[in-house]
């Protein structure tokens, strides 16, 4: 089955205890191993240092800041190319 792996850092987080993008990568892919599921390599969607607060760039406001690769991820999925998203935590 098919999945894909969303990973991402914000701003804020800078100040606490953060997971790296390679090591939450890491970490899905053992996931995702355990669980018979397939991680194609452009299935990897990373947004980095963007407030979580922040849209999908596809949902955002024309002169709002949004989330690119959130975006990128929601149309796989609404394409039917991504059954399973794995993340590090759902807020």
């Amino acid at each position: 089955m098919n999945a894909c792996i969303y990973a991402r850092t914000c701003q804020q987080e800078k100040r606490h205890h953060t997971t790296s993008i390679p090591r939450q990568v890491e970490i899905a892919r053992e996931l995702a191993a355990e669980h018979n599921l397939t991680i194609q390599p452009d299935h990897i969607f990373t947004d980095i240092e963007y407030p979580g607060h922040l849209h999908p760039t596809c949902w955002a406001l024309e002169d709002e800041e949004g989330r690119p690769a959130l975006a990128a991820l929601i149309h796989e999925i609404e394409a039917g190319h991504v059954k399973r998203v794995i993340v590090r935590r759902i807020e």
